[in-house]
């Protein structure tokens, strides 16, 4: 019987921790990806720098490129899925990623509009 209680008391103890652990991936620091830009009614690559910070399930940053610099806003990390927005023009993107040892596949859609864009960042070797 002593057995039987000690079996338990380890297994609860495992789900307890397992409970416990935190779900979020650490994406934080700099990623690169080439995202796109439409003009002239073709989608032209552009090199983009994500600046990542995560803190709990709360993401901060930027992401830059030729357009200029722009705050994350609304980001968070949940387990391997990653969410934010940025305003670029008065336009709101929203980004939805999955994360993986590879990268973040990101899908990037036009707040309120019919178009989106698909693009892998990869993390910057500090």
């Amino acid at each position: 019987m002593k057995f039987m209680t000690s079996g338990r008391l380890i297994l609860l103890v495992v789900m307890a921790g397992a409970l416990t652990a935190s779900p979020t991936t650490d994406i934080s620091g700099k990623w690169t990806a080439e995202t796109f830009m439409e003009a002239g009614g073709a989608s032209l690559p552009v090199p983009t720098t994500f600046t990542f910070k995560v803190d709990g399930g709360k993401l901060t940053g930027s992401m830059k490129s030729s357009s200029g610099t722009f705050e994350i806003e609304d980001g968070k990390v949940e387990g391997d899925i990653t969410t934010f927005s940025i305003v670029i023009n008065g336009a709101k993107m929203l980004y939805d990623g999955k994360i993986s040892e590879e990268g973040i596949d990101f899908i990037v859609r036009v707040y309120d509009r019919d178009r989106s864009d698909q693009f892998v960042a990869t993390r910057v070797s500090e």
